[in-house]
This record gives structure tokens, C-alpha cells and sequence, in this order.
């Protein structure tokens, strides 16, 4: 198992005890027993049923150890195959195809009831992973769940996320394309981050919403789209390992955001007109201009669904703002995490840089972690504990500096050599 398969596990396992840390079900025993009677789709593991008391023991780690204590531990049996020999499977995928009509969990069932397969030999898990990837799973049913208009009463208990796209600049005679990344507290219509970037990539959301903790502190949830970055693994650790627990709509279904929707529609019809081709010709200088915009009209002026200034109402919940007691945290939780081979020289390439490791970790793959924005530094983890700093090969100096290795003896090798 990778660390990413472990990661992955434990933003899994975080979802689904999220509402219990975010308190935002009416009852905790209900929603223990509502989880526990689900069958779920486990990163890694295949199809698993969770009780109230495993539920409550991740509750427990993550309260008192964070995100990273959700991780799975290794296994004892590490190394042992489980899986089933060539033969079985063959004899599974051919029972299938004439009993396709059952459920997973009734022919499973029944492969135990007529003898084909032991309970030991054929857990539920291991038949669903199987079928799964030989794409002979029964079709989902249709969701038909009801959605409504809502809007939570205190600031900071959800956040709205998305991406617009904005104006073109003229960045040294070519047209450059905008996107504004913003993000919108649902009860107040605050805009807590918000800042037009070049691209929508991962790096240009993690800034942004960053920026956004920074001033504003902590929401209880993030409420974004479907979108690649906002599946993204790293917005999901990121999120986890802040408490923030972050929720994704169904696909194409953009009235599902519609604050944040209505807040791109204003921006379009009382900022955009007011930008001239000064404006335009540099990223900066719009950006400030959009801060401008937001401080003086959008934020102190009166919201027709709230009848009051989005600042005005902000602030007199100021008294639920959850900010950060060191900034390092933040910093942490969203250094970018990747895995690297250091080479022979004891070098790991990022983003066409070296940096430079120590020679024990010559030709092992690492887990490393690095700063959004261009690193000098990047540091290696093992078990989510940061064990080695690794700094940017400078070749001017490296030229210069003493070796531990033996000097070489001239007089072994025949004299001091003829220049």
C-alpha cells in the first residue's frame, strides 16, 4: 500500500466521520446507525461495512491526533498474497455471467450455499473488487434525491466555491485569458477570498482559498462543483487535515451554487464595466482594482436576500471566527505531497530543480512535500513526520566544496601526473 492509497483512505474515512466533527447532523446516534447499516465503497479495500464503534474510534484519533492518525496501519501479513488463485477466478467470472441477474451480495451468497467457494476464500469484498474490474456489477439505480434552496443562519459554517471566467488582458501585445477564483460565506455573502489568476489550476485555487484562511478563519464546510480541481487529492488532504470537511455537488448541476453563481453575475454587470484598458494591461493592477470594487460597493452594499450589507452581517458574527493559532498550520497543511527517486548523486528532480538529499536515501522513493509556490526547500516525510530539509543544488557552490571522500594518491598511482 502507497502512501497516496493510505491518504486516499483516510480522506475516505474522514468523510464519513465529518458530520459528527462538524456537528451538522441532528443526531449523532442516528447518523451512527444510518452509516453502519450502508455498505461502502472503500479506496484500496473494495466494499466494507463500518459499526458504531469503529466509526467512533476514528471520531476518537482524529480529535486527539488529527488526519494523519486515520491512516491505516501496515499490515502484520504484509508481503502474503490473498488473492485468489487463476483458477477460482476463472470460475467466479463464469458463474457470474450465468447469474448476472443477482445482486453482489446474493451471489456471493449463494457461491457459499452451493459449495463453490468457502466464507474464507470468498469474502464480499474480495467478489466486488473482482467484479468490478471485470465491469460486472449490476447498474447503479437512479438517484432521485430531493434538492432545496438553503442558507445556514451563522457566518463561517459553509463556504461556496467556484471558478468565473473574467476578462482577457494584454500581456506584452498577446490577449491572456482571466479566470476569478473566489470564494463566498453562505449566510452573509461575504467574499472571504476571491482574485483573478492566468489559469484554474491547483495551484491558483490552493492560493486563493489559502489567502481566504488567512483573513477569515476557518469554515465548518467547503461546498464546491465537481470540477478536477476541486476533486482534487490535494484539495482533499488539505481540507482534511484543516477539520474543514469539504462537499462536492452532483456533476452539471451549477443551480446547486447558486450564491456564489449570483455573485458572478453581479461582478459581471457592476465591476467589469467599470475597468478600462489601463486595467487591462496587468494582472496586478486588476486584482487591486477588483479589491477595491469589493471593499467600497459589493460588501457594504445592502443584499436583497439578506436585506443587509454582506460586511455589515459578517461582522456581527465575528464572535464565530475561527482563526488559526499559527500560520504554520495552514503552511502545512498545504504543502504539495509527491513521491520522487532520489538518484545516484543524491539529488531529487522537481519542477526542472535539483535538490539535494542525503546519500542514505540514494535510490529509494521518497514522500516529499513542498510549497505551493516555487520552493528553495522541500522536505521528506516518512509516516507523515518530516525527517530531512533538502535544499536547491546551487552548481557554483558545489563546485567549491570539500568532499568527504579520500584524496586521491598520486605517488600509488605512479607520480604526480604531467600537465
Amino acid at each position: 500500500m502507497t502512501e497516496k492509497d493510505k491518504e486516499l483512505i483516510a480522506l475516505f474515512r474522514y468523510g464519513l466521520i465529518a458530520p459528527l466533527l462538524t456537528d451538522t447532523v441532528s443526531s449523532h446516534t442516528a447518523y451512527l446507525d444510518e452509516i453502519s447499516a450502508k455498505t461502502h465503497d472503500v479506496p484500496h479495500y473494495g466494499i466494507r461495512t463500518y459499526n458504531r464503534k469503529t466509526l467512533l474510534e476514528w471520531h476518537r484519533l482524529y480529535r486527539r491526533h488529527g488526519f494523519d492518525a486515520l491512516k491505516p496501519k501496515v499490515r502484520t501479513d504484509k508481503g502474503s498474497s490473498r488473492a485468489l488463485p487463476a483458477e477460482s477466478v476463472k470460475l467466479l467470472l463464469k458463474l457470474r455471467n450465468e447469474n448476472i441477474h443477482l445482486s453482489v451480495k446474493l451471489f456471493q451468497e449463494w457461491l457459499i450455499y452451493e459449495g463453490h467457494f468457502t466464507s474464507s476464500d470468498c469474502s464480499y469484498s474480495t467478489v466486488y473488487r473482482l467484479l468490478k474490474k471485470h465491469q460486472l456489477l449490476k447498474p447503479s439505480a437512479i438517484d432521485t434525491s430531493d434538492r432545496r434552496r438553503f442558507a445556514h443562519i451563522d457566518i463561517n459554517t459553509l463556504w461556496q466555491t467556484d471558478v468565473s471566467h473574467g476578462p482577457y488582458l494584454s500581456l506584452n501585445g498577446k490577449k491572456r485569458k482571466t479566470y476569478l477564483i473566489a470564494f463566498i460565506d453562505d449566510a452573509s455573502r461575504r467574499i472571504t477570498g476571491a482574485q483573478f489568476m492566468l489559469a484554474e489550476k491547483n495551484e491558483d485555487l490552493l492560493h486563493v482559498l489559502k489567502s481566504a484562511l488567512l483573513t477569515c478563519g476557518k469554515p465548518t464546510m467547503l461546498y464546491a462543483d465537481n470540477g478536477k480541481i476541486f476533486r482534487s487529492h490535494q484539495l482533499n488532504t488539505s481540507c482534511a487535515t484543516l477539520g474543514i470537511a469539504l462537499v462536492n455537488t452532483k456533476p452539471y448541476d451549477p443551480k446547486s451554487k447558486g450564491k456564489i453563481e449570483r455573485f458572478f453575475k453581479t461582478v459581471r454587470s457592476r465591476f467589469y464595466p467599470l475597468l478600462t484598458d489601463a486595467d487591462l494591461m496587468d494582472l496586478d493592477v486588476l486584482n487591486q482594482r477588483f479589491e477595491a470594487w469589493l471593499a467600497r460597493d459589493y460588501h457594504h452594499k445592502v443584499h436583497s436576500s439578506i436585506n443587509e450589507a454582506p460586511m455589515v452581517f459578517y461582522m456581527r458574527g465575528s464572535d464565530r471566527i475561527k482563526h488559526f493559532s499559527d500560520p504554520r498550520i495552514i503552511d502545512e497543511a498545504f504543502l504539495i505531497r509527491v513521491t520522487r527517486k532520489v538518484k545516484s548523486d543524491a539529488t531529487i528532480s522537481l519542477h526542472n530543480a535539483l535538490f539535494e538529499a542525503s546519500p542514505m536515501f540514494i535510490g529509494k522513493s521518497v514522500d516529499i512535500r513542498y510549497p505551493n509556490e516555487s520552493p528553495d526547500k522541500i522536505y521528506i516525510y516518512e509516516n507523515s513526520v518530516r525527517i530531512y530539509t533538502c535544499n536547491k543544488v546551487i552548481m557554483k557552490d558545489n563546485a567549491v566544496a570539500k568532499r568527504n571522500n579520500n584524496p586521491i594518491s598520486y605517488s600509488s598511482l605512479g607520480g604526480v601526473p604531467h600537465v
